[in-house]
């Protein structure tokens, strides 16, 4: 089998901005391994189990996937730089603790004086949803890193990033004033911190153990791990596809039911957007049989030698 890409470049970015693009900024060679970091922690399990099994399988993203990863990690660096420089503080440092039997592994952006800090870039719709979970999962996993290396934690802050921030839509009622948002999330207790991880290590232990149809049937994905978010509700008979009346939010759909005549007939649905993360982000979707059922079947009938990625 020939050498698996890690990226592709169809738009033919010039090579210096590809190798800028591309630099793994994370990773130091020099640190210690681990089993999981914070982020692999919060991920959907069934993602990261197919990850780790089928790596010559997974994804390959183009070049231009990364550009706003890129641009965070630039906003990143410039701002731990300038925080550090005024607090004496460090940033970027990688820390451990052991856990069932396996080594968690975090690398905050900031921590300083019993205070986390951390930098996102992100969309005005996460603002606007004000949709924070997996923010205060992986900080709380950062806080509990921290405790274990007796470093208290009392506060923790995301200092957001909006990259897509319109200053004509600030006048409208919930939309953020500023392109530069900080948000406080709640600092979890120890014990909370501590049963999270551990119900997370104790999953991805069992995991290791299943086959893949076993892995779908006991860790499906759910709707909010595949990013198909509930964009509306629709009033309309249960054998239409066509919706009646759309509404934003359900009880507005309540409503307008309850006034209608022969409300019997109708029913309210949620309308969910389309899976985005599986269908463009998701490095593991082409192996995953939730989301690509046939895949085991269309390579047992590849005439080539070589596992087509696609």
């Amino acid at each position: 089998m020939s050498k698996r890409p890690l990226y592709t470049n169809k738009f033919n970015v010039p090579d210096e901005v590809v190798r800028a693009i591309t630099k793994d900024r994370y990773t130091d060679k020099s640190e210690a391994p681990s089993d999981y970091s914070a982020s692999t922690l919060i991920a959907p399990t069934q993602k990261n189990i197919l990850e780790k099994r089928y790596p010559l399988k997974t994804r390959v993203f183009d070049v231009v996937d990364e550009y706003w990863s890129f641009l965070g990690s630039i906003a990143h660096a410039v701002l731990e730089e300038a925080y550090v420089a005024v607090t004496g503080s460090w940033a970027e440092k990688r820390i451990y603790l052991t856990m069932l039997g396996k080594v968690l592994s975090g690398k905050m952006d900031i921590y300083h004086n019993g205070m986390i800090r951390d930098y996102k870039m992100t969309r005005v719709y996460k603002i606007l949803k004000a949709d924070y979970l997996e923010w205060e999962q992986q900080q709380n996993i950062y806080a509990q890193l921290c405790r274990e290396n007796n470093w208290p934690v009392e506060e923790i802050k995301i200092i957001v990033l909006l990259r897509d921030w319109n200053k004509r839509e600030a006048y409208k009622d919930g939309y953020p004033k500023s392109p530069i948002v900080v948000i406080p999330l709640r600092v979890w207790p120890e014990t909370e911190a501590v049963a999270f991880i551990k119900r997370k290590l104790s999953e991805l232990t069992h995991a290791e153990t299943l086959t893949d149809e076993e892995l779908v049937a006991t860790y499906p994905c759910s709707d909010r791990d595949r990013w198909a978010d509930i964009r509306g509700y629709a009033v309309q008979k249960p054998d239409s596809q066509k919706a009646y009346r759309r509404f934003d939010t359900r009880p507005e759909a309540e409503v307008f039911l309850a006034g209608m005549n022969k409300k019997e007939d109708y029913v309210i649905l949620e309308q969910k957007s389309d899976p985005t993360r599986c269908i463009d982000w998701c490095k593991a979707a082409p192996v995953c049989l939730q989301h690509n059922p046939q895949w085991k079947e269309m390579e047992k009938n590849e005439s080539s030698s070589e596992t087509p990625i696609f």
